[in-house]
């Protein structure tokens, strides 16, 4: 869910990049903000804000995040259940994708908290609000995950350049 305390902070929660993990910790060292729903809601759902807020939001490398999704997705639906690539060229849900960018909430936030350097960015962002650290949990784990380049390809990086461009530049831009 996305989070708001006001004057404070806006987190805006992108899935699969440790968002429930990080609305835990918030809601440990920040009293008294109001959840939204539903979950991942962009800026325009607070209007009470004032602007004062710091705006945040979490974002994970976009290789990962893609086959978070397919194994999430794989069972339910039996035909991604062998067939990666065509996941990566076809799959449609508006909390994945909106406008062609899988992070969607980047151009809104002020602050972008890094998954694989979470905590350590989560400290800064406390430092920055003046409030007081927090350990980040481990919430929502993909099961039986192995390293996620183990399901890449050269074919299915370059599905990914091809299908979310602006998101693999933030962090593969030397790879292309």
């Amino acid at each position: 869910m996305s989070y708001w305390k006001k004057d404070v902070c806006i987190y805006l929660a992108h899935p699969r990049t440790a968002s429930i993990a990080t609305e835990h910790a918030l809601q440990k060292v920040i009293k008294g903000g109001l959840w939204s729903k539903p979950h991942h809601l962009g800026i325009d759902a607070f209007p009470e804000r004032t602007g004062n807020e710091c705006v945040f939001t979490t974002t994970r490398n976009p290789l990962d995040v893609i086959v978070s999704w397919w194994l999430a997705w794989k069972e339910k639906q039996p035909r991604w259940n062998n067939n990666f690539l065509l996941f990566i060229k076809r799959f449609k849900h508006p909390y994945l994708e909106q406008n062609g960018r899988m992070f969607f909430f980047n151009r809104e936030a002020h602050v972008t908290l890094r998954f694989e350097r979470l905590q350590e960015d989560f400290n800064l962002l406390c430092d920055k609000l003046g409030i007081q650290r927090c350990t980040i949990g481990q919430h929502n784990i993909t099961a039986d995950k192995k390293p996620f380049m183990s399901y890449h390809n050269s074919k299915s990086i370059a599905a990914m350049w091809d299908r979310f461009e602006a998101d693999m530049t933030i962090y593969h831009k030397e790879e292309k």
